[in-house]
């Protein structure tokens, strides 16, 4: 129980500190492991709103039910008493799904004194503390409670016992454009991976590098030296016609919607032609899923 609690953090430790005494009288668990805990029906314990986590895992939560049906819930949830006698979840919304699966009537849970902003704080640092969520679940996990509970860099590296520049890198990765945002999700890039292509300002040099680093399987060190020859490389100056400005807007949209190179060739007469560069057959694939919406 100790070490559960040590893995939480500084920033959870002390928002789950002063756990509410009124139940006293209630049924305590005879274990001293918990001594501060009480049993609460589980039709008495509503969904908290300000859950982070949006889907649970069916197989997952099944090896926890038959976990549960034998050995019992080991770590307490955490709850918020209502005005109508009720309680709602804070914490531990995984374990209350499962208790149910096994036909649990009652579940050991924590009472905590808290309001709507303190409740979906102690949630979302909950949820940072999974070991299944990708950088991506975190940065947005980050995002949510500088967002939502108006914390600032400072004050949210505190809360989730982390460094301020560990904060900061995983907010930088919700700036990564969507083809990079699938790789470091699907696990073809890692976080490593994903800050060295960062560096990269020119979204159109960053998806030849990606597919390059795939391709290859390089390292992150091998991805940095790569990134550093890329941005050492000065491309060689160009002699453009004069181009009206709303096809070099329309130019840039299209390049930053289908994440790669489009050439606009517009003639005086108002004829023209679109050229959209592809590198693989996949990227062929996925232009045209862009282009005919997967019809």
């Amino acid at each position: 129980m100790s070490k559960k609690k040590e893995a939480l953090g500084k920033g959870i430790r002390a928002l789950l500190e002063g756990i509410d005494d009124e139940l006293h009288s209630k049924q305590e668990l005879s274990s001293s492991a918990f001594k501060s805990s009480f049993y609460i029906e589980l039709d008495q314990i509503e969904v908290n709103p300000f859950q982070p986590r949006a889907q649970f895992d069916e197989a997952s939560l099944k090896e926890l039910s038959d976990s549960i049906s034998i050995h019992g819930v080991i770590q307490p949830i955490t709850v918020r008493k209502l005005d109508n006698q009720k309680y709602q979840l804070i914490a531990g919304e995984r374990r209350l799904r499962a208790s149910k699966m096994a036909g649990l009537e009652k579940i050991p849970a924590f009472v905590k004194e808290a309001n709507d902003q303190e409740s979906l704080e102690i949630a979302l640092i909950e949820n940072i503390h999974r070991e299944d969520l990708n950088p991506l679940e975190i940065g947005l996990t980050y995002k949510r409670l500088l967002d939502e509970c108006k914390l600032n860099h400072e004050e949210l590296a505190i809360r989730v016992g982390k460094n301020r520049t560990t904060v900061t890198n995983f907010l930088r990765l919700l700036k990564l454009p969507p083809d990079l945002q699938v790789a470091l999700r699907s696990e073809l890039i890692s976080m490593g991976h994903a800050k060295a292509l960062l560096s990269i300002e020119d979204p159109i040099l960053q998806m030849q590098l990606l597919k390059e680093v795939v391709a290859r399987q390089l390292s992150v060190r091998d991805t940095e030296k790569l990134c550093k020859e890329a941005k050492s490389k000065k491309a060689p100056k160009r002699v453009q016609k004069q181009v009206p400005l709303e096809i070099k807007t329309l130019q840039k949209t299209l390049t930053a919607h289908l994440s790669t190179n489009v050439d606009i060739r517009h003639k005086q007469s108002g004829r023209g032609e679109i050229v959209i560069r592809y590198f693989t057959t996949s990227d062929l694939d996925r232009l045209y899923e862009i282009i005919t919406d997967g019809k």
